[in-house]
């Protein structure tokens, strides 16, 4: 399975490519440009990526609540185009919240930055000073657990998938009722 894991962001969105456990490509798409020409840019990068290596799945960065100001609308642009980009492409994406992230690392949904590069590389060998693509590293290596791919997983991160997927289960039939509603 190819995998497409992006940590989104307007400035650097970090993106992973793997190919079931082994990672293909990493990096971080850098605009230089603003408006609708940096979303624009960012959709036909992580479009680019699809292309080249056929991406079976998309695990990506759910928006943060706690964000403040102009950058709730930019980043949820940013996320809208993207969401419809996959679904153009027909593209299955599991969206992870930010603190599932952080928690399936450190155990604590609340964790810096700095914490989370120097537990990616205690975990994973994964050695990145873009706290960018080392977030997106985690979501890659979160959805492989939660498709079965990574049984390198302790306790915690067992429960925290189950609970993850007992969630997905629940906003699936949400979403399955209100269709059926209309």
């Amino acid at each position: 399975m190819k995998l497409l894991s992006l940590d989104q962001s307007l400035n650097n969105t970090g993106f992973c490519v793997f190919d079931d456990m082994k990672l293909l490509q990493k990096g971080v798409i850098q605009p230089k440009i603003m408006g609708v020409e940096r979303l624009n840019m960012i959709r036909q990068e992580v479009n680019s990526l699809i292309d080249k290596y056929s991406i079976d799945l998309i695990g990506i960065e759910g928006y943060s609540f706690g964000s403040n100001g102009m950058a709730v609308f930019n980043i949820g642009e940013l996320g809208g185009v993207l969401r419809l980009l996959f679904y153009d492409r027909l593209i299955k994406y599991i969206v992870v919240p930010p603190t599932t992230v952080k928690k399936f690392l450190t155990g604590k949904g609340n964790s810096k930055k700095d914490l989370m590069l120097k537990e990616v590389y205690k975990r994973y060998d994964f050695n990145e000073d873009n706290d960018n693509i080392a977030d997106a590293y985690v979501i890659g290596r979160f959805i492989l657990a939660v498709e079965g791919l990574d049984g390198d997983i302790n306790k915690s991160q067992q429960e925290i998938i189950g609970k993850f997927k007992k969630d997905q289960d629940g906003r699936q039939k949400m979403v399955k009722n209100e269709n059926e509603a209309n």
